[in-house]
């Protein structure tokens, strides 16, 4: 996909926030940080000229900054970018909903406030299975996983991994 978003005109890519923040999003899946920040620092002038303010690709730009400062360790920035994209993407996107629900569960649980961190790692889970996508539902399910861990929940965690297993193991699974 970066190609073929490589091989449109500069003048179209840097005029559409839908392509711009296509491209972002694959910079973040590579990961590429630095790519990743060029694509957000040029992506808020064409949202401004563009999109109305609260409209749900600011929630994505939001998302993909809430990432970035997870990235540069800055967790209650990233935790409170995170709550304000949720707050602003689409209420079906629940992919979305469910990538940004884990960036926010890893900013807070880093931060110590573990009960943002469950509460939103539960909201991940559903968006993820609402989705039906073993990939988001393995991912948040361990990062769940990794708290009850942490917590001495063990127990508890091997319940969860043989949840994820089971559901990557489930025909169809994507």
């Amino acid at each position: 996909m970066q190609r073929w978003l490589d091989s449109l005109p500069a003048a179209l890519r840097v005029t559409r926030p839908a392509l711009l923040l296509a491209r972002a999003w694959g910079d973040l899946m590579l990961p590429d940080g630095p790519a990743l920040a060029r694509a957000v620092d040029a992506g808020e002038p064409v949202l401004a000229a563009h999109e109305p303010p609260g409209s749900p690709r600011w929630g994505e730009l939001l998302a993909l900054k809430g990432w970035l400062a997870r990235h540069a360790g800055s967790m209650a920035q990233s935790y409170e970018l995170s709550v304000q994209a949720l707050a602003l993407l689409a209420p079906d996107d629940s992919v979305l909903r469910s990538m940004v629900g884990v960036n926010a569960t890893l900013a807070a649980w880093s931060i110590g406030d573990h009960q943002a961190a469950r509460i939103q790692v539960q909201v991940a889970i559903a968006h993820a299975d609402r989705a039906q996508s073993s990939f988001l539902s393995a991912i948040s399910r361990s990062v769940y996983t990794q708290m009850l861990i942490d917590e001495g929940q063990i127990t508890q965690a091997a319940d969860h991994c043989r949840q994820v297993v089971a559901t990557a193991e489930q025909p169809n699974a994507r």
